[in-house]
């Protein structure tokens, strides 16, 4: 009778042994997590299993974000207006008034760039995970 010839292993099914080698190392650590948060009660049992990547999945609320930078939005271009609107009228009363801060003597104009401060920083130039 002829021997029978074993195959040698090839590369796939190599690669495929040793990512299941790991995937069950990496799965067994998930456990360990699972069991570690299974002890623990309420937000700090469900914190520590979300805590793992694989359960991670929280709501990015794009809508809403995207709604409040509109309104963000609408508010910086009201603001703006207000403010060009201040700057043509004092442009006429007194040009010197807009050539500096110290000539300033708008309150008027300072309560807005303040206002507009807090908005733009508020808005971070619409950055936010979209």
């Amino acid at each position: 009778m002829d021997p029978v010839e074993a195959e040698p292993p090839n590369s796939a099914s190599l690669d495929s042994a040793s990512s299941e080698a790991a995937s069950s190392s990496s799965a067994s650590a998930v456990r360990v997590g699972i069991e570690e948060a299974r002890a623990l009660l309420g937000y700090a049992g469900f914190s520590a299993l979300l805590a793992e990547p694989e359960y991670q999945n929280f709501r990015r609320f794009r809508h809403v974000r995207t709604r409040m930078l509109l309104r963000r939005q609408y508010k910086i271009t009201c603001l703006e207006k207000e403010l060009q609107k201040l700057d043509r009228i004092d442009g006429e009363r007194n040009p010197l008034w807009l050539l500096s801060q110290e000539a300033d003597q708008s309150d008027e104009r300072e309560k807005i760039l303040q206002q507009l401060e807090i908005e733009v920083a508020a808005y971070g130039g619409g950055e936010q995970d979209h």
